[in-house]
């Protein structure tokens, strides 16, 4: 057996142990009336499922740098410096595919992102002179709102959702 798949089981093993002790613990996948609106859960839920297909997807050696350019995407800004965020950028840092910036809310506090990447905000957007094919959005819980609020700014690069990449590969 290949180093890597070994440990790329193992490591689905073990997200996929956590996440049934974390639905165990916290009751995730049981949901009464006054839980069905906590969106938290919700917000771990979906977050939970992406890393679990992300895995699956690895495990199948398919990589999101091949998916972005069979759709002719050299180029991406990454929306979100949160854990997906960070996982999307080190799958894409030694690939074909060039992360130009990151685009965060906090983008003020955070001042540069990995690797010392620049990181904008979304009033930002507009004067960003490294264009990029597509942003990819990766606080996938948040994805409408995101985008409503890119699209606002005026922003005309496309969007994609880093849950609709994954599911779609």
């Amino acid at each position: 057996m290949k180093k890597g798949k070994f440990f790329g089981g193992l490591l689905t093993g073990v997200t996929l142990a956590g996440g049934v002790a974390a639905i165990a613990k916290y009751g995730l996948g049981k949901k009464s009336t006054a839980e069905k609106g906590n969106s938290k859960t919700a917000r771990l839920n979906s977050y939970y499922t992406v890393l679990s297909q992300w895995l699956i997807n690895r495990n199948e050696e398919k990589d999101i740098s091949a998916y972005l350019k069979k759709d002719n995407i050299s180029s991406v800004a990454i929306y979100g410096m949160g854990t997906l965020g960070e996982l999307l950028y080190q799958e894409l840092k030694e690939s074909e595919v060039k992360v130009s910036y990151f685009v965060d809310k906090k983008a003020k506090e955070l001042c540069y992102g990995l690797d010392d990447l620049p990181i904008v905000g979304i009033d930002e957007l507009s004067g960003c002179t490294d264009r990029v094919d597509v942003i990819i959005i990766t606080p996938v819980f948040d994805y409408d709102a995101v985008a409503e609020g890119i699209e606002a700014a005026g922003v005309d690069i496309p969007l994609k959702s880093l849950e609709d990449i994954i599911f779609d590969m």
